[in-house]
């Protein structure tokens, strides 16, 4: 006989209203900063399967010519500014470099060109690092030496952020989950 009790559609009505405009936004957001994080550790967005980013054309090494860890991660900033800005009212925003330091978020995401300026103060740190290189990388000289008043160029597109299949569907069984509880 308890099974066909009649629910309290107050509490119901209160329950959907919770569920639908505090609770799902925020779990919502926090699967899909889980999902874009994962694209720094697996080096490749997931869309319906793993896109790999492209390789850097010095292989395993970084630009100082340390041993890389992986492609956009030595400080780990960028996937860190990875977060919910707005989860509430049944509106959800994932930004990164947002209110942040990290301004290379778009370009890192979406790809292309890049204009960096030649200061006195790069020459500097392209000398410094010519001298680090006990003088055997002479790329730095070179950089150092530039009549070139900005290096321009192409940021290969390394999407990390976007719309997603395989996160749609990891949605889609977490809204049923949340609306099965109810019960």
């Amino acid at each position: 006989m308890a099974n066909n009790q009649v629910p309290d559609l107050n509490k119901l009505k209160t329950q959907v209203f919770k569920l639908i405009n505090k609770d799902l936004p925020k779990l919502i957001g926090n699967r899909a900063v889980k999902h874009f994080r994962r694209s720094f550790e697996n080096q490749g967005f997931t869309d319906r399967y793993l896109k790999p980013w492209r390789k850097t054309k010095s292989g395993k090494q970084n630009t100082f010519g340390e041993k890389s860890q992986g492609i956009l991660t030595q400080s780990n900033a960028l996937k860190k500014s990875i977060r919910t800005v707005i989860a509430k009212g049944g509106v959800i925003k994932i930004t990164a470099g947002y209110a942040t330091k990290v301004k290379y978020a778009e370009i890192h995401n979406k790809g292309g060109w890049v204009t960096i300026p030649i200061t006195a103060e790069s020459r500097k740190f392209f000398w410094y690092m010519f001298y680090k290189s006990k003088k055997k990388d002479l790329k730095w000289k070179k950089m150092a030496l530039t009549k070139k008043t900005a290096f321009k160029f192409k940021m290969p597109k390394r999407q990390f952020m976007g719309k997603s299949e395989m996160l749609n569907q990891e949605i889609d069984t977490l809204i049923k989950r949340k609306i099965k509880d109810l019960r």
